[in-house]
């Protein structure tokens, strides 16, 4: 960890087409840490083709994993990250309260495409 100087220092999470990948970076952005890990989706069997799914709760515990690995890589307290940037394209979105309840579930929308 660091010499206990506070340091404002960021967390991105890409939620991507096939990886999980979190990455610290340094308030000059330089990156400190980066990890990724596939993300499993799997196609319904009443769907399209062209359908995909993935678990919540499997990806969510992905993500908080890599992110305490990405933490740990990074060399910094987890009180030093003072932004946190999540991205995600072509898929829908959940977003969980603290007990992991849903509390916003849209799908993915791009302006004069659907």
């Amino acid at each position: 960890m660091t010499n206990g100087k506070t340091s404002k220092n960021y967390m991105a999470i890409d939620f991507g087409t096939s990886h999980i990948k979190v990455t610290i970076g340094a308030p000059t952005g330089e990156p400190l840490a980066s990890i990724k890990e596939p993300v499993a989706y799997f196609r319904p069997t009443d769907a399209p083709k062209t359908a995909v799914e993935f678990d919540p709760a499997q990806a969510l515990k992905l993500i908080i994993s890599v992110a305490q690995r990405t933490i740990g890589a990074s060399n910094i307290a987890p009180s030093e990250i003072h932004g946190i940037g999540v991205t995600s394209q072509r898929q829908g979105l959940v977003l969980l309260n603290l007990e992991g309840l849903p509390i916003c579930a849209t799908p993915r929308r791009h302006a004069g495409r659907d």
